[in-house]
């Protein structure tokens, strides 16, 4: 399991499914060999404090993670490995200039 802390991400799809919400979101970092950036899409979980935050994003939003964990489990029944997302808390970002991306 990993800690994702203060990460940015833009929102592509947002899903009410009541007591938690599912996504698609894109995070990006910039690559120092030329300065050109390497995305990364992800299907995510919103979950506790902040599904209700989660509710009212919508595609083109953008987030700070500020508590979530990456996952990789093996499901024995599928001999197949998952990645989950699972976020805790979030900030929406309203001025773009926070951005790194």
């Amino acid at each position: 399991m990993l800690n994702i802390t203060n990460s940015y991400a833009k929102i592509w799809n947002i899903e009410d499914k009541g007591n938690y919400v599912n996504g698609r979101i894109s995070s990006s970092r910039k690559d120092k060999r030329d300065d050109s950036y390497i995305n990364s899409n992800w299907l995510v979980r919103f979950v506790g404090a902040c599904v209700a935050g989660a509710k009212t994003l919508k595609e083109g939003d953008r987030i700070k993670i500020t508590n979530g964990i990456v996952e990789n489990v093996y499901s024995k029944e599928h001999e197949k490995n998952y990645t989950n997302v699972t976020i805790f808390e979030l900030e929406k970002q309203e001025d773009e200039n926070e951005i790194p991306f």
